[in-house]
């Protein structure tokens, strides 16, 4: 449980630092963190349709700033959308780079 109330604490946090429109896209938006066995994670953001997604994409800088302000140990991030009943995510480094597999 207090995991939970940590990650609404620091959504919350994240979402702060953004202008009013990002703001509102955020709000439509899920959170998650998948940690990985290294102790390092990725915040998940998954967004109501493909155009907050879009939107969200040119905010990149903006996003890793305030990631690196609210987690430490976050070095990822992804834009997820769910399409045909599949999570498709696009994943970022702490630069904004796109990660390709």
């Amino acid at each position: 449980m207090r995991g939970i109330i940590s990650l609404i604490d620091s959504t919350q946090r994240f979402k702060r630092f953004f202008d009013s429109s990002s703001r509102a896209m955020l709000q439509d938006c899920l959170f998650r963190i998948v940690n990985d066995e290294d102790g390092t994670g990725t915040l998940e953001i998954l967004c109501p349709n493909e155009v907050v997604r879009q939107r969200l994409s040119k905010k990149k800088r903006k996003i890793t700033n305030n990631i690196n302000t609210c987690w430490s140990h976050i070095r990822w991030f992804s834009l997820c959308v769910q399409q045909d009943n599949e999570l498709d995510c696009q994943k970022f480094t702490r630069n904004g780079d796109l990660v390709t597999s």
